[in-house]
């Protein structure tokens, strides 16, 4: 850390067996995070809207960010019919988490995933 000692040292620098480890260990990280990724997910809703002028909760722009534990394809772009309602996606995503949701809100349908 900037302004604080390493832990173990009297002069703040780190020993060479820390250094090796620190340098062992900074490799391993994007496959961790690979790993942890794979196994969330992790919706981003874009606006909320569909439509911000009229003020339409429709199809609202959606990212869906990790694989569900292998559940979730990726690669994709999926396009839903006019006036599906965001709580479909939100049973779609309760479906890849085998959660037993019958509904949620207004929803109609359970998207497919």
């Amino acid at each position: 850390m900037i302004g604080h000692r390493a832990l173990g040292s009297r002069d703040g620098r780190l020993s060479a067996d820390s250094r090796r480890a620190r340098s062992k260990a900074i490799p391993e990280a994007p496959k961790s995070f690979s790993r942890c990724a794979e196994q969330v997910l992790v919706p981003y809703f874009g606006s909320g809207m569909g439509n911000g002028n009229a003020h339409d909760r429709n199809n609202p722009p959606v990212l869906l960010m990790g694989g569900a534990n292998g559940r979730l394809k990726g690669d994709r772009h999926i396009v839903v019919e006019d006036k599906q309602p965001t709580a479909n996606l939100l049973l779609g995503m309760a479906e890849l988490a085998n959660a037993e949701v019958e509904q949620i809100g207004h929803s109609t349908e359970r998207l497919s995933l």
